[in-house]
């Protein structure tokens, strides 16, 4: 199958994911767009692509490879503590990222 090429470039105060031309996400920070990106690559590679994330620098000058798809591993996205119940301090409502949440 083809090449899942997916960029993450910025474009005024925000970090585009395009894929063939066509924005996928937008996000308000360059590691936000990243995870998302190799999100979709990875995806794209579960269903016999090539994938791969290629990320514009701070500048918005060169084009650099961040992540392929068999080559490097799906990132865990951190557990967020969103806040501490005040009446039961031992106990903290988190949000869990989508791959780790139960059926």
């Amino acid at each position: 199958m083809g090449l899942a090429r997916y960029f993450v470039v910025r474009r005024k105060h925000e970090w585009l994911v395009t894929l063939e031309g066509r924005t996928m996400a937008a996000h308000h920070s360059q590691a936000e767009a990243i995870g998302s990106a190799i999100v979709m690559a990875d995806l794209m590679g579960a269903m016999h692509h090539d994938a791969d994330v290629m990320v514009e620098d701070e500048r918005g000058g060169a084009l650099r490879p961040v992540w392929t798809y068999g080559q490097d591993k799906v990132p865990v996205a951190p557990i967020r503590v969103l806040q501490v119940v005040p009446s039961h301090s031992h106990v903290k409502r988190v949000q869990r990222p989508p791959e780790l949440k139960a059926s």
